[in-house]
């Protein structure tokens, strides 16, 4: 058995204006964000070490920043793990829960083949590590949600609850080339 945990970002600093006018959040974690990354970290951990063999993050600075937060070194910058098409974003339902994007996913082809190609990724990484191992992941609302669901698409999703908030995520289990289990894990 192997296993992939993937964690979202923590919490970024408030707004910065735009030059149209509006606001948006900033790119960087906030004090509050890097002080939640570093409290998980202490979860995240056997005995003081690292349970990790290896860490993949998308290229935004705040799942950068998150790794480095839980104190680990980067070994991958993946542009896919921060990328969520316009349509499929606004198909899939986030920030809706499970049981809703779940519904989004089977009414909508191209949310489910974003969800299934999001899974597909993990796997490429997954394959790389030794039996026993895992990999750990850092990535983004919304994404995070399609890419378990696409793992396990027949799984009952309503039963996960509330998307991911920030530094929560998932543990997969992969068995051979078919992921077995999730484990959904909150931040308390």
């Amino acid at each position: 058995m192997k296993f992939f945990e993937m964690r979202r970002h923590s919490m970024r600093r408030k707004y910065e204006n735009c030059k149209s006018g509006t606001k948006k959040p900033r790119k960087h974690l906030s004090q509050a964000g890097i002080d939640l990354a570093r409290g998980v970290s202490e979860q995240m951990r056997i005995d003081g070490e690292s349970r990790f063999h290896g860490v993949i993050t998308s290229k935004k600075p705040r799942a950068i920043e998150t790794a480095l937060c839980f104190g680990f070194e980067v070994d991958v910058f993946a542009k896919s793990l921060g990328y969520f098409p316009e349509k499929v974003y606004r198909k899939s339902k986030w920030p809706a829960d499970f049981a809703s994007m779940s519904k989004a996913m089977k009414k909508h082809k191209n949310v489910a083949k974003y969800a299934r190609q999001q899974a597909d990724i993990l796997a490429l990484h997954i394959d790389q590590i030794e039996e026993g191992q895992t990999i750990l992941g850092v990535s983004h609302g919304g994404i995070m949600e399609l890419m378990a669901m696409g793992a396990l698409p027949n799984d009952d999703h309503k039963n996960w609850g509330k998307i991911f908030d920030y530094c929560e995520g998932f543990r997969l289990s992969r068995d051979g080339d078919k992921w077995t289990g999730i484990e959904i894990l909150r931040v308390d």
